[in-house]
């Protein structure tokens, strides 16, 4: 199964619901969505919510800068988390002729 991140971001309850049965599937079981739940886990995930949260508490998964010593934010960008902004044209055009297929078969270019 193919999760695409702008699709997560645009959808997020429709898309994990297709995981969901998805993994069901594969297991060979019936499917039971809990709609209450659902919601919940999308709304407790939240990006600006696991921002705050890796703030007041930390979060294990952030690396430390290893010149200062400091914690990098494991939930930095978010959605503003574009890589054509981050990275070289030459590099960006080294990617895209690399996958040109995937890419062309994922609507990216």
């Amino acid at each position: 199964m193919l999760v695409k991140y702008e699709e997560l971001l645009n959808d997020p309850e429709k898309i994990l619901v297709s995981v969901l049965n998805f993994i069901y599937r594969l297991g060979k079981s019936k499917i039971s969505i809990d709609k209450k739940k659902l919601a919940n886990s999308i709304a407790s995930t939240d990006f600006d919510k696991m921002q705050k949260l890796e703030k007041k508490e930390g979060f294990f998964e952030s690396k430390k800068n290893e010149k200062t010593g400091e914690s990098v934010p494991f939930f930095n960008l978010g959605k503003k988390n574009d890589w054509r902004n981050y990275l070289d044209n030459k590099l960006i055009k080294k990617i895209e002729t690399k996958f040109e297929k995937e890419m062309l078969e994922l609507n990216y270019l």
